[in-house]
């Protein structure tokens, strides 16, 4: 649910937006239970208001922005993606393992999902060597 918001400059998400999504949010916290955001294009915006929640309400997957960046913002929200796309797409083996070796090193105790920063949509968005390289290496990396 968290494309609209994207779309909309900071007074008109307070007004129309962020009400009903803070209900929302808010009984889903009451029950125990966690938000897996997928949020397209910018989120880092958003880093105040996801503050209001209590550490393990969120998984925001993270598409736009400077993931490390997002990482100072919200040290306390697990967060997904980071992978580049374009790198899975257009990167050589050694550069994606090296990628996501950083992301694990960096990130890897932090409260952090690996996966990629986009949507993977189209034939050319990843290599099948790149991903069962990254796969690989994921699978068998130990921090």
């Amino acid at each position: 649910p968290f494309l609209a918001p994207t779309v909309l400059n900071s007074k008109q998400f307070e007004k129309f937006y962020w009400p009903s999504f803070k209900t929302m949010v808010d009984r889903v916290e009451e029950r125990g239970d966690s938000v897996y955001l997928f949020v397209e294009g910018e989120s880092a915006r958003f880093a105040d208001y996801f503050k209001e929640f209590k550490q393990g309400t969120f998984i925001v997957h993270v598409e736009m922005d400077d993931f490390y960046e997002v990482r100072k913002l919200l040290p306390n929200t697990c967060l997904a993606g980071g992978m580049p796309v374009s790198l899975l797409g257009g990167g050589t083996r050694n550069q994606c393992i090296e990628e996501a070796k950083r992301l694990c090193d960096e990130l890897g105790d932090t409260g952090y999902v690996f996966s990629q920063n986009k949507m993977l949509a189209y034939p050319n968005d990843a290599t099948r060597e790149n991903m069962l390289a990254v796969q690989e290496f994921v699978t068998n990396y130990h921090l």
